[in-house]
């Protein structure tokens, strides 16, 4: 019952309180959106921009597209540069700090070589280690980067690799993990251009 009655005086007493705090509570989240509001212009102003996907190394300045035609296979696997060929192009794409374009309207020209393909054993089975149960899959390439609108010319030499296991079929694993060892030759590939050395 006290504190009934204490609460009763103080709201008699000070009949505006809540509303009070309440005002003050609209004033700090008023102020905070100004604040926003002020820093977002003036970051526009002052010519500070935001980019989505990687900023780009300066091999990448002034490029906004690149060519990549078919590889080119010197190895002895079939087919692989259409896989290659279709890796990098997914992982410049996946990337966003350049795009893909034809010939007649890129910026830059991406030409790659495949040189090897080896299959190395990497681990054992667990009854004897004679026993080849996993193999490290490599494709090795050479890539030229040409940036048209320089002039500027690199080539690199880069690989990509994955495991696959034996299970009944040494070949369905190896043609199972091509994909794969593409996919990571090509992310090589597109890190060098893009973040540089």
């Amino acid at each position: 019952m006290i504190s009934n009655s204490l609460r009763t005086r103080s709201a008699i007493a000070y009949p505006g309180r809540r509303a009070g705090l309440f005002a003050v509570f609209r004033a700090i989240a008023m102020i905070a959106t100004i604040a926003a509001v002020a820093t977002i212009v003036g970051a526009t102003l002052t010519g500070c921009a935001y980019r989505v996907g990687n900023i780009g190394g300066e091999r990448t300045q002034g490029v906004r597209s690149i060519y990549v035609p078919m590889a080119i296979n010197r190895s002895i696997v079939p087919d692989i540069q259409t896989t290659v060929t279709s890796a990098v192009v997914r992982q410049i794409e996946n990337d966003g700090t350049v795009g893909t374009n034809d010939s007649m309207n890129a910026d830059a020209e991406l030409q790659v070589l495949i040189t090897n393909v080896r299959r190395t054993p990497s681990r054992g089975t667990k009854g004897d280690a004679n026993i080849t149960a996993e193999y490290l899959l490599t494709i090795d390439a050479e890539a030229t980067y040409t940036n048209r609108r320089t002039g500027q010319k690199i080539k690199f030499y880069v690989y990509g690799e994955s495991n696959y296991f034996i299970q009944q079929d040494q070949q369905e694993g190896e043609r199972q993990s091509l994909p794969q060892a593409a996919d990571n030759l090509a992310y090589n590939i597109v890190k060098q251009i893009v973040e540089g050395w």
